[in-house]
């Protein structure tokens, strides 16, 4: 067996203390049969640190061997091709692990890392005859949780070949949903005119789950254990009947006075270049349940008096945005769309933007807000992006041409130990409401930042865990940023820091999907299981939190 040296960043840490080396040793397995990982790659890195790390090889029995390595707290994960990354002491991938104390000199032995294999889900796609549909895109959505709502977030791609067959590889263990679009029609990535007279009949493709329906909702869920291959995934695709959506604009202002015709009656020449230089209105259009990370985006554009439409979209809810230049001033519109079918003409009205002006006042902490940032997120999955400003000395900031809609409002950096009490547009508190910027918005916006967040230690009775989850409720109830979650050690014991005041339920989960704890039904049945907690400004308590098995948590 080959040992294994740790990096030479490590070896110049531990120089000087060699009576006092110790090793970390052990396997990476098949975490189903067992069998031994040959040359699976294994990284140990210093806890707390990522500028530190040695990795290396296993052997043809699996084994690895870290050595010359000084007394301290350490992690393992271990890499192979064909099987999901894992943390020693994880139940799932990209989970983080345990950490591993080693004393001076102490040899460590018996580690086992056990690898998932990744597996495989194919199948076939028809077209609406029943003949085999070639270059279909599939694709396998998991579901997610993103701004505390439930989201289906693409992790997995295939395209079907000649005979209608695909698979998709290296897919990790758990629940999907598949669906498939045939993309031979142009998508309507851009807006152009609208469709001829007499085509409003037709049928096109639409996003089809498996086992043959357009709601989502109603698609059968595949579950993928590791190593395993799911066959007979079969996809009908189906049509529906496009919808089109025209989209003109209403100016933000009085309209220009139209050209006057020449003494003898004719209509005015107007140079084409004259046209082309007019304001253009940009758009974006995203489907909002959509297959796509905050949805599927559209782009586009057309001037100014004209008209422009999206052809063939297919049912749902979408938000359509738009924005202007006129005279050096931004303008902005919204529009919110339930599209089930047909045509619709939507009038965009503009608003100008805005400036938003405020203060930032720092609490319990000697530390000064100047050359801070705050800058604005968009609110509601467009991707617009948001105006940002530096805080000047006497804590003044002002974001400038800020559009109408809904922003989420970031700050940093937060104090160590510190965090946000408030944020207050007016009389609402922002940071605990949304924030829907209009044209009429033009109270201050101030940001408060407090010192004194609370902070809670505890231990795990009951059973292992590996994670506690601090769940806000209360007036911070469902509020995503007051979400606190940590590790446990090995010992059972963990720590949760800069905490904003309030009441809180904690739960300790052996084994549980990141972000599951967002969702408010999940949680329900384990409500008796969790310990409530009510911290104050400057509280440090200990407490007591009962493990829930990874048996009882899924």
């Amino acid at each position: 067996m080959r040992g294994m040296a740790i990096s030479a960043a490590l070896a110049l840490l531990t120089a000087g203390i060699a009576a006092a080396q110790g090793s970390i040793s052990g396997r990476v397995v098949n975490s189903v049969t067992g069998a031994p990982l040959r040359r699976a790659e294994v990284s140990i890195v210093v806890d707390g640190r990522t500028d530190l790390r040695g990795t290396a090889p296993t052997d043809g029995d699996g084994r690895f061997v870290c050595r010359a390595l000084p007394a301290g707290r350490f992690r393992l994960s271990a890499q192979k091709t064909g099987y999901a990354p894992m943390d020693y002491g994880a139940t799932r991938p990209y989970m983080s692990g345990k950490v591993i104390p080693l004393a001076a000199g102490e040899q460590k032995t018996g580690l086992i890392i056990q690898l998932p294999q990744l597996g495989v889900l194919t199948g076939t796609v028809s077209d609406v005859d029943g003949s085999p549909a070639p270059r279909v895109a599939v694709q396998a959505l998991r579901r997610e949780f993103q701004r505390g709502k439930a989201a289906w977030t693409p992790v997995g791609w295939a395209n079907t070949d000649s005979d209608g067959r695909y698979r998709m590889f290296h897919m990790l263990p758990g629940k999907y949903v598949l669906s498939a679009k045939k993309y031979d029609q142009p998508p309507p990535l851009l807006p152009s005119a609208p469709e001829p007279d007499g085509q409003a009949g037709r049928l096109v493709y639409a996003t089809t789950y498996h086992p043959g329906t357009l709601d989502r909702q109603e698609a059968r869920s595949v579950v993928l254990g590791p190593g395993e291959t799911v066959e007979n995934l079969d996809i009908p695709l189906l049509q529906s009947r496009p919808i089109i959506l025209e989209v003109q604009a209403e100016l933000p202002g009085a309209a220009p006075e139209p050209p006057q015709p020449t003494a003898d009656g004719n209509p005015p020449e107007t140079p084409p270049q004259i046209i082309q230089q007019g304001p253009f209105v940009q758009l974006n259009l995203v489907q909002r349940n959509s297959n796509a990370p905050g949805g599927s985006q559209f782009g586009g554009g057309f001037p100014l008096g004209a008209r422009t439409a999206f052809n063939d979209l297919e049912p749902g809810r979408y938000v359509l945005y738009a924005e202007v230049t006129l005279d050096g001033r931004l303008y902005a519109a919204r529009e919110d769309l339930d599209l089930s079918g047909g045509s619709l003409v939507v009038t965009l009205r503009f608003s100008p933007a805005v400036d938003l002006a405020g203060h930032v006042r720092f609490e319990g902490t000697r530390e000064s807000a100047t050359g801070s940032r705050v800058f604005l997120v968009s609110g509601d999955g467009s991707g617009r992006q948001g105006a940002e400003a530096q805080v000047k000395a006497d804590g003044s900031y002002v974001l400038k041409n800020v559009p109408p809609g809904l922003w989420d409002i970031g700050f940093e950096p937060i104090p160590k130990g510190g965090y946000l009490k408030s944020m207050l547009l007016g009389d609402l508190d922002v940071l605990r409401a949304d924030m829907n910027v209009t044209a009429e918005t033009n109270a201050p916006l101030e940001i408060v930042v407090s010192g004194a967040g609370a902070s809670l230690t505890g231990k795990v009775d009951g059973g292992l865990a590996r994670q506690v989850v601090a769940v806000p409720e209360g007036e911070l109830a469902g509020l995503q940023s007051f979400y606190v979650v940590t590790t446990v050690d090995e010992k059972g014991a963990f720590e949760l820091k800069a905490m904003a005041p309030g009441e809180y339920r904690l739960y300790a989960f052996e084994d549980l999907a990141y972000g599951a704890w967002f969702d408010p039904d999940f949680l329900k049945p384990y409500a008796e299981r969790g310990t409530p907690v009510e911290l104050k400004a400057g509280d440090k308590p200990e407490v007591t939190v009962q493990a829930i098995g990874a048996g009882v948590a899924r």
